[in-house]
C-alpha cells in the first residue's frame, strides 16, 4: 500500500527510506510536480549564472543518504539552462527550462555519488527556479548559493544563502557492482550476483531490479517514483527474489514478489529444503505489479522456527508471459521467526503500528499539515488506505511503506525499523484538497513529515 510523499519535508521519507532499503532507487528533493506557473523562483541575478543547494529540508540535512548513482533529475523554473552537480565532482549534461511560463524539465544522468555527497544545481543563462519560502522561517529548509556556479571538484564557501525548498529532485538508484551504471534502469546486470536460471535462460542471467522506486513517477519531494517497466527478455521473466523472509507463529512465510515488466506474468512460486517440497504456490503478476504471497510451512518447519531456529531454504519461481518462454529463476532464501517483530506499536500521540506475521498490516496515527496555497494549518488523519501491497519487516527489522495507487487526496509514505520492542523511523504526508472560494477547479498543497517512535 505504499505511497510517496510529496512535502518539503517529504525528503525526509527519501531519507529514511534510502536508509532502510540499500537496495531500492530513492529521490532527493521536492517534486517538482508541486510547483505551480506563478510559484515564486531563485535566480542568480544579479549574477549571470550561479549554483544553488538545498542544505535542509524538513529539519533535516539533504545529502546522499547511500552510495549509487544518479539516473535523472527534474527541476521546475523559467528560462535559460539548469544541470545537476555533486559539490566537489561532476556535473550532468544541461537541460532548457521553459521559457514564456514557468514549468518542468526531466533530464537523464549516469553521475555516481557517495553517501554523504551535498548535490546543487546550475543554473545558466538566467535561469530560476521555482521554489517555496519557509513558512515558519525557523531554519528547518536552506538554500546555499553560490556565485559565480562551482567548477568541477571545486567546494567552497557559499556566497549567500536563504529559507526555503527547491522544487527539484534527484533520482538515485544503487549501483552494487560499482560499474558506475544504476543497477535498475541502467545496468544489464542490474547489479546482482547471478542467479541460476532454467528454459532458455543463460548462467548468471539476472533480474531487473524490483522494489523500491524508480525514476520517471510523479514523485513527490522526496518520495520515489513509479517503477520504469520493460520489455520481457528473450529468454523469458526473471523476478529479483529476496534474500531473507519472516515466518509467522502459523508458519506462513511472507515474500514480495514485484513484476517489472511490461507485460503480466503467471506460473509458480515453490519454497524447498533441499529436495524436499515444503510449500508453493501459483502466481499471477500484473504488469508493473506486485503482490505480497504467504506460503505456509509444515508443522515441522513450524516447530523448528518456535524453538529459534533459521531455516536456509530454496526459493524458485518460474514464471512466464502469455505466447512467450517460461524461465526459472532460483535463489537461497533465510527464514526468520516473525515473533520477535510481530505485535501493537503505540505512541502516546495515538500513533499506532501493527505488525502480523512480519507484515505491517496498520499504520496509522493524525498530523497538522501546512498547506501552501491557503496559507493555514490543517490536521487530518492518515492511514495505509490505498491499493499498494503491505510492507514486509525485513531480516534487519527494516521496513518502507508509500502509497502509489488508489489512495484519495491523503498520500502517506512511511519507513522505519524494529529494534526489540521498539521501532522509529519517519513519515510524510501530502493531502491535495479542492482548494475552495478561488471560483476555479484548483486543488491545495498541504504537507508535513516527522520522525517517529513507538513502543509494543
Amino acid at each position: 500500500m505504499p505511497h510517496r510523499p510529496l512535502l518539503a519535508t517529504t525528503v525526509i521519507a527519501a531519507l529514511a527510506l534510502a536508509a532502510g532499503d540499500a537496495s531500492a532507487a530513492y529521490t532527493l528533493g521536492t517534486s517538482p510536480d508541486a510547483a505551480l506557473p506563478d510559484s515564486p523562483r531563485a535566480g542568480c541575478a544579479p549574477a549571470p549564472a550561479c549554483s544553488v543547494a538545498q542544505e535542509r529540508l524538513a529539519n533535516e540535512p539533504l545529502r546522499v543518504t547511500l552510495p549509487g548513482v544518479v539516473v535523472g533529475w527534474r527541476a521546475h523554473g523559467l528560462g535559460g539552462q539548469v544541470r545537476l552537480r555533486r559539490v566537489g565532482g561532476g556535473a550532468t549534461a544541461p537541460a532548457a527550462l521553459p521559457s514564456g511560463t514557468a514549468g518542468s524539465v526531466a533530464q537523464s544522468a549516469q553521475l555516481p555519488v557517495a553517501a554523504g555527497d551535498l548535490l546543487a544545481f546550475d543554473l545558466l543563462d538566467g535561469a530560476q527556479l521555482s521554489r517555496e519560502p519557509d513558512p515558519f522561517q525557523l531554519g528547518a529548509y536552506a538554500i546555499s548559493t553560490w556565485a559565480p556556479p562551482l567548477a568541477d571538484g571545486e567546494t567552497r564557501t557559499p556566497s549567500s544563502s536563504f529559507e526555503g525548498y527547491l522544487y527539484a529532485q534527484a533520482t538515485i538508484e544503487p549501483d552494487a557492482d560499482g560499474d558506475g551504471l544504476g543497477d535498475e534502469t541502467q545496468d544489464p546486470d542490474h547489479g546482482q550476483p547471478p542467479v541460476r536460471t532454467g528454459g532458455d535462460g543463460v548462467a548468471g542471467d539476472t533480474p531487473p531490479g524490483g522494489g523500491g522506486g524508480t525514476p520517471d513517477g510523479d514523485g513527490g519531494r522526496g518520495g520515489v517514483s513509479t517503477p520504469r517497466l520493460t520489455p520481457i527478455p528473450k529468454g523469458g521473466p526473471a523476478l529479483r527474489l529476496p534474500a531473507k523472509a519472516r515466518a509467522g507463529a502459523d508458519g506462513a512465510v511472507a515474500l514480495q514478489l514485484a513484476n517489472p515488466y511490461a507485460a503480466a506474468l503467471t506460473g509458480s512460486v515453490t519454497l524447498k529444503q533441499g529436495r524436499a517440497r515444503l510449500a508453493g504456490t501459483r502466481l499471477s503478476l500484473a504488469a508493473g505489479g506486485s503482490r505480497t504471497l504467504r506460503l505456509r510451512l509444515g508443522a515441522a518447519a513450524r516447530r523448528a522456527l518456535a524453538g529459534g531456529a533459521t531455516l536456509r531454504l530454496t526459493l524458485t519461481t518460474t514464471l512466464k508471459a502469455k505466447g512467450g518462454k517460461a524461465r526459472t529463476t532460483t535463489r537461497a532464501l533465510t527464514v526468520l521467526s516473525s515473533t520477535a517483530v510481530d505485535g501493537t506499536y503505540r505512541a502516546s500521540d495515538g500513533q499506532v503500528m501493527v505488525v502480523r506475521g512480519g507484515v505491517v498490516t496498520t499504520f496509522s496515527g493524525d498530523i497538522t499539515l501546512w498547506c501552501t496555497r491557503a496559507k493555514v494549518q490543517k490536521r487530518v488523519a492518515y492511514f495505509m488506505g490505498s491499493d499498494d501491497p503491505d510492507p514486509l519487516v525485513g531480516g534487519d527489522g527494516s521496513f518502507a511503506w508509500e502509497a502509489t495507487k488508489g489512495y484519495g487526496v491523503v498520500k502517506l509514505k512511511f519507513d522505519g525499523r524494529v529494534n526489540g520492542r521498539t521501532a522509529s523511523g519517519k513519515l510524510v504526508v501530502e493531502d491535495r484538497s479542492p482548494l475552495l472560494g478561488t471560483g476555479r477547479f484548483e486543488f491545495d498543497y498541504c504537507f508535513a513529515g516527522k520522525k517517529w517512535t513507538l513502543r509494543r
